[in-house]
C-alpha cells in the first residue's frame, strides 16, 4: 500500500507532465482549412478514379459488343453503381462548399454537423449498396467469362477479381471510418 506522500508525488508528477498548449483561434481555423482542403481533394480524386473506372467499363462494354453476348446486365450494374457513386461524390463536394470557415464556432459546427450527417448516410447506407451492386454485376459476368475465356484466363479473372474486391473493401471501409472520425472531430469544435 502506498503512503499519502507517494500518492501526492504521483499526483504532482501527473500535473507537471501535462503539456497544456495555448491554441489560438487562428490555429484552429488554419487546421480546419487544411482538413477541408484535404476533403475537397479527396472528393475530386474519388470522382476522377471512379470516372476513369467507369470509362474503362464503358469502353469494354462497347469493345466486346457486350449486348451480343449477354454481358449487358452485369456491366450495366457495375457502370450504374459507379455513376451513382460519382454523383454522390459530386453532391458531397457541393455540400462541402457550403461550409464556411470564417463565422462563429457554433455556426461552423452546425454546418459541419449537416455535412457529417450527410457523409455518414453516404458511408453507412449508400456505399454498401453501391459496393454490393458492383459485386453482383461482377458475379453475373463470371459465367459469361467462363464461357468465352480460356480456363487459365478465367481462373486469373476469378482470383484477381475476388482478391481485388476483398482488398478494396478492406481499404474502403478503413478510409470511410477515418473520414467519419475526422468529420466528427471537426463538427465538435465547440
Amino acid at each position: 500500500m502506498e503512503t499519502f506522500d507517494d500518492l501526492q508525488n504521483l499526483w504532482n508528477k501527473q500535473s507537471d507532465s501535462k503539456d497544456i498548449k495555448n491554441i489560438s483561434a487562428s490555429d484552429i481555423i488554419q487546421k480546419a482549412e487544411g482538413q477541408i482542403r484535404k476533403l475537397k481533394i479527396t472528393h475530386i480524386a474519388n470522382i476522377m478514379v471512379l470516372s476513369l473506372t467507369m470509362g474503362v467499363l464503358v469502353w469494354y462494354f462497347l469493345w466486346v459488343s457486350a449486348h451480343k453476348i449477354g454481358m449487358t446486365l452485369g456491366l450495366s450494374l457495375m457502370i450504374g453503381s459507379l455513376v451513382v457513386r460519382v454523383l454522390i461524390e459530386w453532391i458531397s463536394s457541393q455540400k462541402l462548399k457550403k461550409v464556411k470557415l470564417h463565422q462563429t464556432v457554433n455556426e461552423f459546427s452546425r454546418q459541419m454537423d449537416v455535412f457529417y450527417t450527410w457523409r455518414k448516410k453516404v458511408h453507412v447506407i449508400f456505399t454498401p449498396i453501391i459496393y454490393i451492386t458492383y459485386v453482383i454485376g461482377f458475379i453475373i459476368l463470371l459465367p459469361i467469362f467462363k464461357k468465352y475465356l480460356s480456363s487459365g484466363f478465367y481462373l486469373y479473372v476469378l482470383i484477381s477479381g475476388i482478391t481485388f474486391l476483398s482488398v478494396f473493401a478492406f481499404f474502403l471501409f478503413r478510409f470511410l471510418k477515418k473520414e467519419l472520425q475526422m468529420l466528427s472531430k471537426m463538427k465538435n469544435l465547440q
